[in-house]
């Protein structure tokens, strides 16, 4: 299924973060945090900055839906 005729984004990302609508100052840093519940209980931190979420990709407003 594509979800838009674009083909591409800009840039070679293969991970796609689907987060509600929220807004954060520009001075703070948005952190998602995943671990695994298995024994090795590996973790990954990803910071984000304010203009890392302006300059992002984003899908066609009409393929976006609100539940």
């Amino acid at each position: 299924m594509m979800l838009d005729q674009s083909g591409s984004f800009k840039y070679g990302y293969r991970n796609v973060i689907v987060l509600k609508k929220m807004t954060f100052p520009n001075d703070k840093v948005l952190t998602i945090e995943i671990s695994e519940k298995q024994i090795s209980g590996r973790t990954i931190c990803l910071d984000i900055d304010y203009e890392d979420v302006l300059y992002a990709d984003s899908f066609n407003s009409c393929l976006i839906r609100e539940e």
